[in-house]
């Protein structure tokens, strides 16, 4: 096997016509980190001959095996798929905080809690009418109860809706 390293920083070695680049150019070429490369490396379906004695990469095996897995389409494009879902979650996401921040959203743990310290309070204060209205009633016909018992229903319901 001949080896011939092309210049000085070795930015690539030929090995019988065969081109092999270092794993940072590999990662470079194909848009991925270098935890994604060695991933690769450890599928059962990888070119173990793109790898040369010295770690560098067969760039074109690797190209045609990607190839052979993404069913024809570019990697490239299957990659600014992956990536355009990504970053329209991440803008989703930074919206929702800043409706946070400014406060016209809040977060469900927020709200949830809120409801539920309101549901309390309209809990205990109709709870307290029995002890109340008994002598808001004393001497009173059964068209004023009526109304007695309407108007503080209403303020339990107004404090509950924050009027």
């Amino acid at each position: 096997m001949m080896t011939d390293t092309v210049g000085t920083d070795s930015l690539f070695q030929v090995e019988n016509t065969t081109f092999f680049f270092p794993s940072k150019l590999i990662c470079q070429f194909f848009g991925v980190s270098r935890e994604t490369l060695n991933n690769w490396k450890v599928t059962p379906t990888f070119p173990t001959a793109a790898i040369s004695a010295s770690g560098s990469y067969d760039l074109k095996a690797i190209y045609q095996w990607r190839m052979s897995i993404d069913g024809g389409q570019e990697f490239n494009e299957r990659k600014l798929i992956a990536d355009t879902k990504a970053k329209e979650a991440r803008a989703r996401r930074a919206e929702i905080e800043l409706g946070q921040i400014e406060g016209s959203m809040i977060s469900r743990d927020e709200v949830i809690e809120r409801s539920t310290r309101k549901i309390n309070e309209v809990k205990t204060a109709l709870l307290t009418l029995p002890k109340q209205l008994p002598a808001a009633l004393s001497g009173r016909d059964e068209r004023e109860w009526a109304s007695i018992i309407y108007r503080n229903v209403e303020i339990i319901l107004k404090r509950f809706s924050g009027q």
